[in-house]
């Protein structure tokens, strides 16, 4: 199976392709003046120091903290299956769970579809996207 480690890869065409679809997504579910959840299984690492030189000469980061003080926005630290299933049914129940590992642990691919039944099971309101990566023979 091919690696994929996100900080190597990021910004290639199947990031924009799955970006895009992500906003499109939210979008979509953001039309109604209702709120959502939105919980995301593997994110990127989250680390990045928002008082470092580097942030603060654009000063993007204090636009991004702006931007997101109204918001109940929340960055978690474990485990990102088990983390899911701990906020599972979310409130609002309206809403969207991404699961976009590394495949980096083979055994995910048989985790995922029990997973998934599972978050169903508790929350089956809730929008599911499995990003899967479709390889050709010979990857």
């Amino acid at each position: 199976m091919l690696s994929y480690q996100h900080l190597y890869h990021a910004g290639n065409m199947a990031d924009v392709h799955k970006h895009s679809l992500l906003v499109w997504m939210l979008q979509y579910l953001t039309q109604k003046e209702k709120p959502i959840s939105y919980i995301e299984t593997h994110a990127g690492r989250a680390l990045y120091d928002l008082n470092s030189d580097e942030a603060i000469k654009t000063g993007e980061a204090t636009a991004l903290e702006y931007a997101m003080s109204p918001y109940q926005a929340r960055c978690y630290a474990q485990e990102g299956l088990a983390l899911a299933q701990s906020l599972c049914p979310p409130m609002p129940r309206r809403g969207m769970l991404l699961i976009d590992p590394s495949y980096e642990v083979k055994s995910e691919y048989r985790t995922f579809p029990s997973f998934i039944r599972q978050i169903h099971r508790k929350w089956p309101v809730g929008i599911i996207v499995l990003w899967y990566p479709l390889l050709t023979t010979g990857m």
